[in-house]
């Protein structure tokens, strides 16, 4: 399991949104969000996982101050 991205689940949260909200604000697969925070899966284009950051109000860069 990769933890790299479990981040995106507790921002999500934070501002009150559903997978499915934040996969519709992002313009991405609700599959993908899901998988994604809970770390199944890691290989994601960096234009989708900047579109999931940019409608969390997220940057590229929080992605390294999330790893381990």
């Amino acid at each position: 399991m990769v933890k790299r991205f479990q981040f995106i689940r507790k921002n999500r949260k934070r501002k009150n949104l559903t997978i499915e909200q934040l996969a519709e604000k992002a313009d991405v697969s609700i599959d993908l969000v899901a998988r994604l925070e809970r770390g199944e899966r890691e290989d994601v284009s960096i234009s989708k996982l900047e579109s999931i950051l940019h409608a969390l109000d997220l940057e590229l860069g929080d992605v390294f101050k999330h790893s381990k």
